[in-house]
């Protein structure tokens, strides 16, 4: 049997998708953290147990540069 723990939805913009989430769900979400050697952040949107929905997002382009393990 298959167990999906997480769905994770990537966006140009973190702070607009997150809103439109709680605004078109109903969903609550929480700061997921940000990654700095990555340039990425995201938020958690929890769905009960150990389920949550992922919404993450480059927040520091000048970190997606060659050799960044992220863009190769």
């Amino acid at each position: 049997m298959i167990h999906i723990d997480h769905i994770a939805i990537g966006c140009a913009d973190l702070y607009e998708a997150s809103d439109r989430m709680r605004r078109e769900t109903g969903l609550g979400f929480y700061d997921g953290g940000w990654f700095p050697a990555f340039g990425i952040a995201n938020k958690i949107f929890p769905l009960g147990g150990q389920t949550y929905i992922e919404i993450e997002s480059v927040v520091n382009p000048s970190k997606l540069k060659p050799g960044n393990p992220i863009t190769d």
